[in-house]
């Protein structure tokens, strides 16, 4: 039932045992705290009231004892380890005060309240949050997480990706889950952001029931780049070289990847470290791989253009690259050294497929920013 956030509107209980009585003590001040729950006595015209729970601010406690009328307004509140303290309070002092099927419920409570804590413990997410403030964004990749590793199966939102998670994002966290072989047919669940990120991601093929092997580039998708809390750069760098990188690979996925993280970049302008890793990426497949130093060229000194750092020894390897064979090379490099016009004329040469790859691409982006702004101009 997670997220249910049950008795929204109050659970009203008389009280039929002592239990409750002998932990409150009759007095107008606070007392002193007794298994992480605390207690605050108020009284006012309509009664006196003790407010019961682990949160320090009274009002977000989870019971109102009502000493006046003997009865308790129960909403469990707060973050996951209040709502734990808290439920594990009222199992223990109005258990027979309730009717069977509610003991059940703040049972069931409990135990979805520990299974979140123990899925999110285990990726590696320790902020602290009250689920009442979760976006609905949130709820639903909470609620994907933790029923991803309940079930043994990963609820992907993904049809290219059958076996590997796409990725949680969650209150600024990027969890990407996929399955560790160990031996036999034993696996777990790992963070691809948490331990040592692998060369391969390995699953079974549910009908050869064989050791496959996806590489890592397969998942480097725009989105795992993107600046969250847990972000590290270097270990993904570190991931992505000990890659068996072939020729074939260096030159689609590698070159891909690099814009995939320049077009993390894009996306606010402000993450310059997901620049400097492409940018080291790519200095390292230069001289460690058989990758075309043509599209490579391309992508470094577009990065340098994203951050004002070309040098005339820069210009120079455009003014190269425009004498290349290909039109999206030629096109690349007309674009960084901002000749619109012959940019165009590369584009138009390109063949229509490749034309629909290089829109979705960051050198495109460039193109566009530099025909609006000879719009501008000429408006």
């Amino acid at each position: 039932v997670y997220f249910s956030n049950i008795y929204k509107n109050g659970f009203k209980l008389p009280i039929e045992s002592n239990k409750i009585s002998d932990f409150i003590i009759i007095q107008y001040k606070d007392l002193p705290e007794e298994d992480g729950i605390k207690r605050r006595f108020v009284e006012n015209r309509n009664g006196r009231y003790c407010y019961i729970g682990s949160n320090s601010d009274p009002n977000k406690r989870s019971v109102i004892w009502n000493e006046t009328e003997k009865k308790a307004d129960i909403k469990i509140q707060g973050n996951i380890d209040e709502r734990i303290t808290d439920t594990k309070f009222v199992l223990k002092y109005f258990q027979t005060s309730m009717k069977k099927e509610d003991y059940n419920e703040f049972e069931n409570l409990l135990g979805d309240l520990s299974q979140i804590k123990d899925v999110l413990e285990y990726v590696g997410i320790s902020r602290d949050f009250d689920l009442d403030d979760l976006s609905s964004t949130d709820r639903n990749n909470l609620f994907r997480l933790v029923t991803s590793i309940e079930n043994e199966h990963i609820d992907s939102e993904s049809t290219d990706k059958p076996f590997i998670a796409s990725v949680f994002t969650f209150m600024g966290n990027n969890v990407l889950l996929y399955k560790k072989y160990l031996n036999g047919n034993k696996y777990k669940w790992v963070n691809f952001f948490r331990e040592t990120i692998p060369c391969t991601f390995g699953f079974r093929d549910k009908e050869e029931n064989d050791m496959l092997n996806i590489s890592i580039f397969l998942v480097c998708d725009k989105s795992i780049f993107k600046r969250f809390i847990n972000s590290d750069y270097d270990k993904i760098l570190t991931g992505l070289k000990k890659s068996d990188i072939t020729p074939d690979i260096a030159n689609v996925l590698c070159l891909k990847t690099i814009c995939n993280m320049i077009s993390a970049y894009d996306e606010d302008n402000t993450n310059l470290e997901v620049l400097d890793t492409a940018y080291k990426f790519g200095e390292w497949l230069e001289v460690n791989t058989e990758i075309d130093k043509s599209c490579l060229l391309i992508n470094q000194l577009q990065i340098k253009k994203r951050k004002n750092q070309l040098t005339p020894k820069d210009y120079s390897l455009l003014a190269t690259l425009i004498q290349n064979e290909y039109d999206n090379i030629k096109f690349g490099a007309y674009t960084l050294l901002e000749d619109y016009e012959n940019a165009k004329d590369s584009f138009s040469k390109i063949p229509a497929e490749e034309q629909n790859d290089l829109i979705n691409s960051p050198i495109y982006r460039l193109y566009s920013e530099l025909s609006e702004n000879i719009a501008v101009a000429i408006g």
